[in-house]
């Protein structure tokens, strides 16, 4: 089991293969297992694949869940390993969680990919959405998962594996 220990719990993951270190970073109420259709790039770059607090295997929880608090939570990942400057793979909110890192410490992004991020959340409805993806985050995140795995794929296996990631 890897881990890295925060003040406030451990931050698990996962590494796989050998080559340059892509992070991959999951939208709030998944978890790495997400990005298991990505694990074949492992035969060209160094996966690293966290359960960010909260979530997974984890035992890191945050107080107050925030982007900019990921981020912080990502940077120490990076630390933990000795890695300088790192390629961050965002899918959909862990874009903006990418983002953020990108933003707050320039000189330790070598690499941004976002896949479904966005910016901002500038309309009304989305506004909605990422508040109520929040508010489950914090008070009920099995439901969430169980929503997020249920809209984004239909391969009925990895559904069921999905809801093990909070």
């Amino acid at each position: 089991m890897t881990l890295c220990n925060l003040e406030y719990g451990d931050l698990f993951y996962e590494e796989i293969g050998q080559g340059s270190p892509i992070i991959f970073l999951h939208p709030p109420g998944m978890g790495r297992k997400v990005f298991r259709y990505q694990w074949p790039l492992s035969q060209r770059y160094r996966l690293i694949l966290p359960d960010l607090s909260g979530h997974g295997d984890s035992t890191a929880v945050l107080e107050r869940i925030t982007i900019q608090k990921y981020a912080e939570e990502v940077l120490r990942l990076v630390d933990s390993i000795g890695l300088g400057k790192v390629s961050l793979c965002g899918y959909s909110s862990g874009g903006s969680i990418a983002q953020e890192f990108a933003l707050t410490y320039p000189e330790r992004t070598k690499t941004l990919i976002l896949s479904g991020g966005f910016a901002e959340v500038q309309s009304p409805a989305l506004k909605y959405e990422h508040l109520m993806g929040m508010y489950f985050v914090k008070n009920s995140p099995k439901t969430l998962a169980k929503v997020i795995a249920t809209v984004h794929t239909f391969d009925k296996n990895y559904r069921l594996n999905s809801l093990n990631i909070c």
